[in-house]
């Protein structure tokens, strides 16, 4: 695992950097405002909301090399990962489908993204984060469909200046070397303006081998990627600026490790993602429109898949992508008692998908007549929003209370024996959250919010081998809505002791669930257990159950953190009787405690979950969980893992930070996921910053 050679080479180069090196960047990331609660810029602790803000810098001091791994200590979310190049976000109990991925506001989530988990998120190169804003619970109301569970903004890095002086420009190079995946991690950015306009540039590189573990290594868990990210500021007046930015994902040969075995494997050959954005925003300090906003996208999300038969002699190549254009056009408008977001935003999504057979012997192709999805199908999306905060008694208490109404339109073209599926959706959402300052620094948070989702490409076409079983298609899905309550506390009690504690309960009317279907036989989806054939069905009502609670004390020098999450989720069954929600997280949480000197900083983190047996019947059909078939199975177990870190500046211009992760050399993996936590391993990082 600890490789000398790796290490020593990792040594030469960081050593190599020292006569390059100048001066630090200007850290010029804002880490107390967040946006996504309400499109209204405001410290986290102010919203109405449940929030948390994940910093670029704090992931980036934990060695984070790809977004899933942001995202491993933000309180209340648990990532399930199927294989290393995926990592689904569970909060609040829901996934995949059923919470919003955004990019500086920007959907990832499409007409094709999965039922269940994804990998969206490890699309996005970790060292383009600013922060990520994480909201638990619906936001509906303000982003539309897929945010039931909770939104995250991954919001990016952009050049900050001064558009009044000359000129500038700064650099960083970065050199990593995780042990766990012998996986070499480089990564390089520059950032510059002259007058008005401002350029920042960023590339990644990154190559994973097979996982090692505490049982040994995980055979089928390699991969490879590269990124790059260009982003453009032009300051057309103090209160106008024009922004352009373009971000690319390229990642090859990442096998799908819970469903792979030496005769009969499945790779994801590519999974590319492009994302050009061009926006514009005006601030003004008075006047009705205190802030404007519009923007373009345009995004290419591409998959290539490949199931090795050598038994069969057959390979099975599959290809899905989706072309989604989005446009918005909002604004913020100012009254005595009250600020107004308000807008309009606009998606379209076209299909393309394939499908072809091939001999291995022979080189024989054979295209089959539709792809897992109908090429040329598309979905359309229609918005309008509004979000009105009202202040009170001195501002000491806010209502914010807002309202959308959403169209969305599917159309299938027909193909063979399938007929065409036309479904179209008018529906109407609403929200109300109250924050009362009971005293300075403590908040009482009450609401309740709708939230929907409208069934895609994906729910109503999608045909072959899933996660949990053989999907048949099924047009006659109806949109899932939710009801959720919550409230909580926050205290901020002198910037020593920073606490916050939420319930909430969700309602889910019409979710939708795979539904076994009796008398369909068995199907080989690679590994050793054969699965059931399912289908997507909307059941009756789910519940859901979830508890959050976090504490921080910063003590000068010394700062300890400790959060728990725990969620209960129950589904009614469409033939009477009810099971747990399936891919529902147990009982976890995270203790860390840092110290700190300038230049120094030393830290342990203690991640932890407690034993999952609630189990619902596709969770024990799926090979995840029980890796063995549903015959005996105990879900998955609880585990604790020890991490130890620690970093110092060596001289003025580099910076070195050590990890030490799983001290215990634990075995454990994450309820749902595919692929063990890594075992004991060293993760090294050398920073070069220069201007």
């Amino acid at each position: 695992m600890f490789d000398t050679g790796s290490m020593k080479l990792l040594t030469m180069v960081a050593l190599s950097f020292v006569p390059c090196i100048a001066s630090a960047i200007p850290d010029n990331e804002d880490y107390e405002t967040v946006v996504t609660a309400s499109r209204t810029p405001e410290r986290s602790f102010d919203s109405p909301r449940a929030v948390e803000i994940v910093r670029g810098r704090d992931s980036r001091r934990r060695g984070a090399s790809t977004s899933p791994e942001v995202l491993e200590e933000a309180v209340g979310v648990v990532v399930q990962r199927t294989n290393s190049a995926g990592g689904a976000p569970i909060v609040r109990g829901l996934l995949g489908q059923h919470v919003l991925l955004l990019v500086d506001g920007v959907r990832l989530n499409t007409a094709i993204t999965r039922f269940g988990p994804n990998q969206l998120l490890n699309t996005v190169d970790p060292f383009q984060l600013a922060r990520v804003e994480v909201l638990r619970g619906p936001g509906s109301v303000l982003y539309g469909s897929d945010a039931m569970g909770g939104v995250l903004n991954l919001i990016t890095r952009k050049p900050h200046f001064d558009p009044w002086r000359a000129w500038d420009a700064s650099g960083m190079a970065l050199l990593r070397y995780v042990s766990a995946a012998e996986a070499p991690v480089l990564h390089a950015e520059a950032e510059g303006h002259l007058r008005s306009i401002g350029l920042r540039l960023g590339g990644s590189w990154r190559r994973f081998s097979d996982l090692h573990t505490a049982l040994g290594k995980q055979n089928f868990s390699s991969y490879r990627e590269g990124d790059f990210d260009a982003s453009l500021a032009w300051y057309l007046t103090p209160e106008s600026v024009l922004r352009a930015s373009y971000a690319a994902t390229r990642q090859h040969d990442a096998p799908r490790t819970d469903r792979s075995t030496p005769r009969d494997f499945g790779i994801f050959r590519d999974q590319l993602r492009d994302l050009a954005i061009l926006s514009f925003r005006r601030k003004a300090a008075s006047g009705v429109f205190r802030r404007v906003d519009a923007r373009l996208s345009y995004q290419l999300q591409r998959e290539l898949r490949e199931r090795y038969r050598l038994d069969d002699d057959r390979l099975e190549r599959e290809q899905d992508g989706v072309h989604a254009i989005s446009a918005l056009l909002s604004a913020r408008s100012a009254l005595p008692f009250n600020m107004i977001s308000y807008g309009v935003e606009a998606t379209h999504d076209r299909v393309r998908s394939s499908a072809e057979d091939e001999t291995l012997s022979l080189g024989d192709v054979t295209q089959r007549p539709r792809g897992r999805y109908v090429e040329g199908s598309t979905m359309t999306r229609l918005g309008l929003f509004a979000n009105d905060s009202f202040s009170a008694l001195k501002r000491r208490l806010r209502i914010d209370g807002g309202v959308r109404l959403s169209s969305t339109f599917v159309d299938i073209p027909q193909i063979a024996a399938q007929p065409a599926v036309q479904a179209s959706h008018l529906g109407i959402v609403g929200s109300l959250h109250g924050r009362y300052a009971i005293t300075e620094g403590i908040r009482f948070i009450a609401g309740v919010g709708q939230g929907f989702r409208s069934p895609n490409v994906d729910d109503f076409s999608a045909i072959g081998c899933s996660g949990q079983g053989y999907d048949m298609s099924n047009p006659g899905l109806s949109p899932e809505r939710s009801l959720s309550a919550e409230a909580g506390l926050k205290l901020d009690l002198f910037g020593v002791v920073e606490a916050s504690t939420f319930y909430s309960f969700t309602h889910l009317d019409a979710v939708i669930v795979r539904e076994i279907v009796a008398g369909e036989p068995l199907q080989l989806c690679g590994g050793v257990v054969p699965l059931p054939t399912t289908r997507r069905v909307n059941a009756q009502q789910a519940r859901v159950h979830a508890v959050e609670g976090k504490l921080s004390l910063n003590l000068g020098r010394l700062r300890l953190l400790s959060w728990v999450a725990y969620s209960h989720g129950e589904v009614d069954l469409l033939g009477g009787g009810s099971e747990p929600l399936s891919r529902v997280p147990p009982l976890n949480g995270l203790f860390a405690i840092r110290y700190r000197i300038p230049g120094v900083f030393v830290e342990a983190a203690l991640r932890w979950a407690t034993a999952q047996r609630r189990l619902a019947a596709t969770d024990e059909q799926d090979v995840r969980i029980c890796p063995e078939g549903p015959v005996g199975c105990q879900g998955t177990d609880a585990f604790a893992r020890l991490d130890l870190r620690g970093g110092f500046r060596l001289g003025k211009h580099l910076r070195a930070i050590l990890s030490l992760e799983n001290l215990s050399n634990s075995a454990y993996r994450w309820h749902g996921s595919g692929l063990d936590g890594p075992g004991i391993s060293l993760r090294s990082t050398l920073e070069v910053l220069f201007r």
